[in-house]
């Protein structure tokens, strides 16, 4: 009987390693900034072509690599860091030219073209799955380029897995912006099919965030700095008014290198709970210095994840120092207000006044019924329910139309959530609007109760969605158009759903990179709505981008009914409570709303019998 185990041939363990390594083009261009800021480089240049499957440059004016370095830097496990396993845990740079270009190369056309400042000539080398083409010496300038074509070119399964062009580029440039941000000394430009996108010359953090992220910022932070013994926090955090309904624009970098850190992300948010909403998030760029021994970096294949050694601790230090950073710039955070007259003040108990206990009065001549004459009580059966509950209504309509708050629906009622009887439900003439925020009505079976927020919300998504498959808008012409200015990847979401966007009435054209103009918007959102709008509908579709197209229309038809829908304590009139009520058991799902929650309830003829 033959052995089963073998080695595995040199290319196929390359491309199993690249397989943690280069998952898209993204990851390629990540391992090759990262490389050139390790070289030294003073100025990058990243050229992108057809989303980086065609072709994914990276030009530095680093140290370059001498003949030998350059043949060697494709080997697996090449290295010029390391020498022991204690090595391991003492790396400031990012990495190593080797660690990655053997993967890169194992799927792809890899050409280096590289020298070194005191060479005459340079060095060209061709790579193709692995396989070493030529080696040569060349004219160059000083420092490395590599040219990455045709990605996954010997694994088409893998290549036809990528995204579309627009998502596949905005990965790519949030990957840039990892590098680009923690390394303000640089001098970055980024061509993208041989159109410039960025040409960002040296600047301070803060300038890079500013130039890089959005205009708009350069207002809407505050400067955070702490520093103990081995650890140094700095950066940036949003003022609380300028929080987002998305968690982008929230960076974390550890020794100059970008991490993920859920941890200490919760102690950020934590900071801010208390003044903002729930569904409101602050931006962050916060860079933290700490001694290498106190981490781990080498958890997670491209090091986006790390261990501290005492997280609890870098906790409380970076709660503490914001906390400290919205003292200083007088950024109001609720407190108790003592001065108020409710507060219990013992010095002002009179001492003489006797104490005289409860006493509880009775009126024997009370008749819970008086005024009830003309209803008919349950022992004369359930036939009449329908001239009960129009008495009901007519004695108890101010009541349940206006403010009194004593007035509670019995908790004991039997209600069968989630029952769908749409060809059984005969509504009738009357409804009742109960404390601004639900719709009583009377259906063959009983009382039906509608949450008016839910239905409406339910209601407006499918008109939204209808419309959306139609292309069948409703808007109107601003005449001041509004402006707005967003970030890059939201730019690309804009640009790539603009046919979208003007399928439900929003017509707005591009002003340079980032810039749009709003020409007209849907009749349903009014003009002080439109950037509110605008950021949550491009929260949403950040989820959906690269997707089928009917799930960014649910995101934008979602966006749209959550703007328009009416909210508690709106006061409707008879004829709009049945339009709701009617509309809402059109609609092809009408018991849940667009969160799960049910729309409305059911309390059965026995439940309502039992009660009176």
């Amino acid at each position: 009987m033959s052995d089963l185990i073998r080695l595995l041939p040199e290319n196929v363990a390359n491309q199993i390693a690249a397989g943690e390594v280069v998952q898209r083009p993204a990851s390629v261009v990540k391992e090759l900034l990262e490389n050139s800021v390790d070289a030294k480089a003073t100025k990058i240049t990243l050229i992108i072509k057809d989303a980086g499957r065609l072709l994914i440059q990276v030009i530095d004016n680093g140290k370059g690599m001498s003949e030998t370095d350059a043949r060697l830097s494709f080997e697996r496990h090449a290295t010029s860091k390391i020498n022991s396993a204690e090595d391991l845990f003492n790396i400031n740079t990012f990495g190593f030219r080797g660690e990655a270009l053997a993967s890169i190369a194992a799927v792809s056309q890899v050409e280096m073209k590289t020298k070194r400042e005191d060479d005459e000539l340079g060095t060209k080398i061709i790579i193709e799955g692995s396989k070493l083409i030529s080696q040569e010496e060349c004219t160059c300038d000083v420092g490395t380029s590599i040219s990455v074509k045709n990605l996954f070119f010997n694994i088409p399964v893998r290549r036809n897995f990528l995204k579309s062009n627009t998502q596949e580029l905005k990965l790519i440039v949030e990957e840039f912006f990892k590098v680009a941000l923690i390394n303000p000394n640089i001098h970055f430009v980024v061509y993208n099919n041989d159109t410039l996108l960025h040409d960002i010359l040296p600047e301070n953090f803060k300038q890079r965030i500013v130039n890089l992220i959005n205009k708009s910022y350069k207002e809407k932070l505050i400067p955070l700095e702490i520093e103990i013994e081995n650890v140094k926090i700095s950066g940036f955090i949003s003022k609380p008014e300028h929080a987002k309904k998305s968690r982008s624009d929230q960076y974390f970098f550890v020794n100059n290198r970008f991490v993920r850190h859920s941890y200490l992300k919760h102690a950020i948010e934590s900071s801010f709970q208390d003044i903002l909403p729930a569904d409101m998030y602050p931006m962050f760029f916060i860079k933290i210095d700490i001694a290498p021994e106190l981490i781990d970096v080498n958890i997670h294949p491209t090091k986006t994840e790390i261990n501290f050694q005492d997280a609890r601790t870098l906790y409380s230090i970076l709660k503490s120092g914001i906390k400290k950073a919205f003292g200083t710039f007088s950024i109001q955070i609720p407190s108790f207000d003592f001065s108020t007259n409710d507060v219990f003040n013992p010095n002002e108990v009179i001492k003489d006044r006797p104490i005289v206990p409860p006493s509880i009065k009775l009126n024997p001549n009370y008749d819970p019924f008086d005024g009830f004459s003309n209803v008919k009580h349950k022992s004369e059966g359930n036939s009449n329910w329908q001239e009960f509950y129009s008495d009901l209504n007519e004695q108890f309509k101010d009541i349940f139309n206006g403010d009194n708050e004593s007035v509670e629906l019995n908790q004991h009622s039997t209600i069968d959530d989630f029952i769908d009887q749409k060809d059984e439900l005969n509504f009738g003439e009357t409804f009742i609007q109960f404390k601004n925020k639900y719709i009583i009505g009377t259906i063959d079976k009983g009382i039906i109760i509608i949450d008016q927020q839910r239905a409406h919300e339910r209601i407006l998504f499918e008109e939204y969605m209808e419309k959306l498959n139609e292309k069948s808008p409703a808007s109107q012409l601003d005449m001041f158009p509004e402006t707005i200015t967003v970030n890059f990847d939201e730019a690309l979401i804009l640009d790539e759903n603009k046919e979208l966007f003007e399928s439900i009435g929003f017509m707005y054209e591009k002003l340079g990179k980032t810039n749009y103009v709003i020409n007209s918007h849907p009749e349903d959102i009014s003009t002080d709505e439109i950037k509110d709008f605008f950021e949550t509908v491009i929260a949403n579709l950040k989820l959906e981008t690269g997707r089928v197209v009917n799930n960014r229309h649910k995101a934008i038809a979602k966006s749209m009914a959550n703007k328009t829908k009416i909210r508690e304590n709106t006061v409707l009139h008879n004829l709009e409570m049945r339009n709701i009520t009617e509309k809402l058991f059109k609609c092809k799902t009408s018991d849940v709303d667009l969160n799960g929650n049910p729309t409305y309830a059911i309390i059965d003829m026995d439940a309502v019998a039992n009660i009176l």
